[in-house]
């Protein structure tokens, strides 16, 4: 299947990208500032976390009832989150799941 520009011949094509050369021209002119970082906190909510940093220390119980959260807990995840997560979704947190991802 062949895309729309595929498709165009070559003036086609010398005209649309005038046409797009144009619009980055124009967002350009506009002199935005904008910063997309995914992810990134303002002040407010970095100061709103910041008292959890003080919570954990090496004599910080790691424990979940049974279950060791020192090293992602368990497979299908901490209890407490599970029955979190469960209060949001509006499912028994048996039904729930809570997996850690880890970025490779």
């Amino acid at each position: 299947m062949q895309t729309i520009y595929q498709k165009m011949e070559t003036t086609e094509l010398d005209a649309a990208i005038e046409a797009l050369k144009a619009e980055v021209a124009e967002v350009k002119a506009k002199g935005l500032a904008l910063d997309m970082a995914r992810g990134k906190p303002s002040p407010s909510q970095v100061d709103i976390s910041r008292p959890m940093l003080d919570i954990l220390n090496a004599d910080a119980d790691l424990h979940d009832g049974n279950v060791d959260c020192s090293n992602y807990g368990c497979f299908e995840g901490i209890p407490s989150a599970r029955k979190l997560a469960g209060e949001f979704l509006g499912c028994p947190a048996e039904q729930t799941l809570v997996l850690a991802h880890r970025a490779c």
